[in-house]
């Protein structure tokens, strides 16, 4: 019985077996600490991952590590670099957008609850933007 489970799940997937997941590999020095999710890291070189709306972010060190679901959200047409977007609110960093040029789908982070109790305050003073190395 578990044979025919078996089969019948990998014949499932036949059809989809020509998509290719969404995937990207960046580097990135962040000279600022920021915020992911509820996860605070400090500044510091990057391995960001992303498959298939999850976004990985690990220090070159490997001491830390965040690891978020994102939403798809459009990219700017004229991306020619990869690009961390992050709102600012007073010394506060949220990392909110990343996007590379070779994909018309950014991915967007959802505000953490942190990010939230602040724009209740007002709106984020800044938006820093970083451009990332691809790998």
């Amino acid at each position: 019985m578990k044979a025919i489970n078996l089969a019948i799940g990998l014949l499932a997937t036949l059809p989809f077996s020509g998509l290719q997941a969404q995937t990207m590999s960046l580097t990135a020095e962040v000279p600022f600490d920021f915020q992911v999710g509820d996860t605070v890291l400090p500044a510091g070189d990057y391995r960001i991952q992303h498959v298939d709306g999850i976004l990985k972010l690990r220090s070159e060190s490997g001491n830390e590590a965040a690891v978020v679901l994102t939403i798809a959200a459009v990219a700017p047409r004229d991306a020619k670099e990869a690009v961390l977007l992050f709102h600012r609110y007073g010394e506060s960093y949220f990392l909110e957008k990343i996007w590379t040029p070779d994909s018309e789908i950014a991915r967007q982070l959802p505000k953490s609850r942190t990010e939230h109790e602040l724009a209740r305050n007002g709106p984020a003073k800044e938006v820093a933007t970083l451009v990332l190395a691809t790998k």
